[in-house]
């Protein structure tokens, strides 16, 4: 829905879609370490460990992704 707020995966998958789709090649060489992977959704894997590993969204202090977290305007911008 247009007015819900987007979580960290969603904003994974349209980071990497549209790096995709415009053909840039992302850095593959970071570290793609996610302590809660087994918490991100199916559908979301490939796109969360390819952000990470370009160092488009980072963790927290703990390795944790948060899939589910809400992508604030700061954390967007930064993006």
């Amino acid at each position: 829905m247009p007015k819900n707020n987007v979580t960290r995966e969603e904003a994974a998958k349209f980071f990497i879609t549209f790096a995709d789709r415009m053909g840039y090649e992302l850095p593959t060489d970071g570290d793609a370490v996610i302590a809660d992977m087994d918490t991100v959704s199916g559908w979301a894997s490939e796109y969360v460990e390819r952000c990470v590993a370009a160092g488009i969204i980072n963790g927290d202090e703990k390795g944790n992704f948060s899939p589910a977290g809400v992508t604030t305007r700061a954390a967007a911008a930064k993006m």
